[in-house]
């Protein structure tokens, strides 16, 4: 690894004072890396600095976190057996 990737990257472990002076910069890189890291005093772990689950941004991003369908399902034909008679109500237009 290189000197440069080195100084960016988030190590595993922090002391304390470090973390206090670059507060900032170590939040975005967990939240851009993914990866926890442990803030230390006197060597002693102290707390654990982990980023936050990804939100779902959209409608259809939500959705995909709700329904799961399995790879190779035919979905453009399912009917009444696989939803059950009764999954959606049948709602009549009147003029």
């Amino acid at each position: 690894m290189s000197a440069a990737a080195k100084s960016s990257a988030v190590p595993d472990s922090i002391p304390f004072s470090e973390f206090r002076a670059n507060c900032s910069r170590i939040l975005d890189q967990v939240e851009e890396t993914g990866n926890p890291i442990t803030v230390t005093k006197n060597g002693r772990p102290v707390a654990s600095i982990t980023p936050c689950p990804k939100q779902p941004t959209s409608f259809w991003d939500r959705l995909g976190e709700i329904v799961k369908v399995e790879p190779g399902a035919d979905i453009d034909n399912i009917g009444e057996a696989e939803w059950g008679a009764d999954w959606c109500p049948t709602h009549e237009v009147t003029g």
